[in-house]
């Protein structure tokens, strides 16, 4: 399906969606490296890259790397605005806001579950 999109896109704003997702996980790989953290899994598929954190990590460990995602997106988008790129700006801001919302399987409900997790622990099921 993605190629199919990507294939029939003749303005090339889907191909670089892709791109600015592909930094968007490369910014948790980066927060992995600076935080020297081995992740238990690494899996790459359709749907983006699958990090698995160790159990043994502390909040304050894992906030940084869930967070490093959106917040490329969000810095990426303040770069294009300033360059006075807007489309480059908005596809990185949407990202940046999608992915960072407090919703099960996104970046942004991983953080909430952590810090939930380590406040409220009985109630963070």
């Amino acid at each position: 399906m993605l190629t199919l999109v990507l294939v029939s896109d003749k303005t090339g704003v889907t191909s670089f969606a892709v791109l600015f997702s592909l930094l968007h996980e490369l910014g948790h790989v980066l927060a992995l490296i600076c935080g020297k953290i081995h992740p238990k899994s690494f899996k790459i598929s359709l749907f983006g890259i699958h990090i698995s954190l160790p159990e043994s990590l502390s909040t304050a460990e894992k906030i940084p790397v869930l967070m490093a995602g959106f917040s490329v997106n969000f810095l990426l988008a303040v770069l294009f605005f300033v360059l006075k790129n807007p489309l480059f700006g908005y596809i990185n801001l949407i990202l940046g806001i999608f992915t960072a919302l407090p919703v099960p399987s996104s970046d942004g409900g991983e953080v909430l579950k952590a810090v939930l997790e380590e406040f409220l622990p009985k109630e963070s099921e």
